[in-house]
């Protein structure tokens, strides 16, 4: 019976260092994807979107006011490196316009992302704190 309540209070403790770590991961994970998202809307979409509007290719209506939707879109055909069967916006222009710079900075969006959401939702469902 001792050696149970003792294995309890271990796992206990191993859950709180679990939920620590963690912590520090989601929050490192959430600086990395705000900064790696600056980072790419500020080098990357400005080359690529200043390169297709040389080649007559414009901002899509539903985002002229800059709210940031094509963001996302932008992310993830360079990061899948291939143009999608229905395109929202020019892919292969995306494509052909990227630089391997700007397909890395769209890898590290995109994983430093799910690293953020998937913990954090851990975090922030079960999680007793």
């Amino acid at each position: 019976m001792i050696l149970a309540l003792q294995l309890i209070g271990d796992n206990t403790v191993m859950t709180n260092d679990l939920i620590e770590w963690l912590h520090y991961i989601v929050s490192a994970a959430m600086v990395i994807w705000l900064f790696s998202t600056l980072l790419f809307t500020r080098t990357s979409m400005k080359s690529i979107e200043r390169k297709m509007l040389s080649e007559g290719i414009d901002i899509p209506w539903w985002d002229e006011k800059g709210w940031g939707f094509r963001i996302s879109t932008f992310v993830s055909v360079l990061a899948r490196g291939k143009p999608s069967k229905y395109p929202v916006l020019a892919d292969e222009a995306i494509l052909r316009n990227s630089r391997s710079y700007d397909r890395v900075l769209a890898k590290v969006v995109s994983i430093s992302f799910l690293i953020f959401l998937i913990p954090g939702m851990y975090l922030a469902f079960t999680a007793k704190d």
